[in-house]
């Protein structure tokens, strides 16, 4: 998403001012989400090429790695929009939020 957005020129400041994004980490993070599907059995078909990772980190450069990304917000976002996710994160890690 975020590679293709900074390919075609769209502006990713809003994920960069609400803290869902760190530029430098764009591809470590599609290749761990990438593995993670691929070890769950669902279909990954977004790969980034060379051509993609130079772009971003000419983009991280220029931003100054401007991003912050607040992981629990991320975390309550995706358990709003994934009934599978927010069952599993019950079990498996409740917010500390949920644990009081």
């Amino acid at each position: 998403m975020f590679a293709s957005a900074i390919r075609e020129k769209r502006s990713i400041a809003g994920y960069l001012a609400n803290g869902l994004v760190e530029p430098e980490r764009i591809v470590r993070r599609h290749n761990e989400l990438a593995q993670e599907m691929q070890n769950r059995g669902y279909p990954h078909r977004s790969d980034i090429s060379e051509e993609d990772i130079q772009m971003i980190e000419k983009y991280s450069a220029r931003t100054g790695n401007s991003g912050h990304v607040d992981v629990e917000r991320s975390i309550r976002d995706l358990l709003a929009r994934c009934n599978e996710c927010a069952q599993r994160m019950k079990v498996y890690a409740p917010l500390e939020s949920e644990e009081k």
